[in-house]
């Protein structure tokens, strides 16, 4: 029977079962890291995905008009305003149309502070609101059917062009799998 080389204590022989050693390691840590990337995208398209799907109209674009609040039930406020979509994300309407919205938002405070009682840096109208709520600004709107906001928390974010590739990215693979 012949000996081995690793047996025979070559030093070439050492070397290559060290390099495939290395080189199989390198293949599992390079795949390891791959799917822990993957994982990570996934649980962040899980998030957008859900959001996409309560809402019928997402839009990018920026309201262009004063807006208007109301207090309609405790707690709840609504914003309603004009808004020019720039860029129509989800849903049925076209880039340079205008529409009527209604940005719904918990309120922990009253509707309108008084004079007096604001904090520093507050917004003059109402308390504790994304600044992307005025006119000239620039957001992006998760939508119902009747232009409500489809999410009281989310519903408003501000214009990420990250986050706008990503809901374009969503909404083109769900329409290629058909849903």
């Amino acid at each position: 029977m012949e000996e081995s080389l690793v047996a025979r204590g070559r030093p070439e022989a050492h070397r290559a079962v060290a390099i495939r050693r290395l080189a199989l390691a390198a293949i599992v840590a390079l795949f390891s890291i791959s799917l822990a990337a993957r994982a990570g995208d996934d649980t962040d398209d899980d998030t957008l995905r859900f959001y996409l799907s309560k809402s019928k109209l997402v839009v990018y674009g920026e309201f262009v008009s004063d807006r208007m609040a109301l207090a309609l039930e405790a707690g709840v406020v609504h914003l309603t305003a004009d808004f020019r979509i720039d860029d129509v994300i989800k849903g049925r309407r076209r880039a340079g149309e205008t529409i009527g919205v209604d940005v719904k938002r918990y309120d922990s405070e009253s509707l309108i502070a008084p004079r007096g009682k604001r904090r520093p840096g507050e917004d003059a109208d109402v308390p504790d609101w994304p600044k992307e709520v005025k006119r000239g600004a620039k957001c992006i709107l998760f939508l119902d059917a009747d232009g409500t906001t489809a999410d009281v928390w989310f519903g408003i974010q501000p214009p990420y062009p990250t986050m706008i590739k990503s809901l374009k990215r969503l909404v083109a693979g769900d329409a290629e799998q058909g849903k």
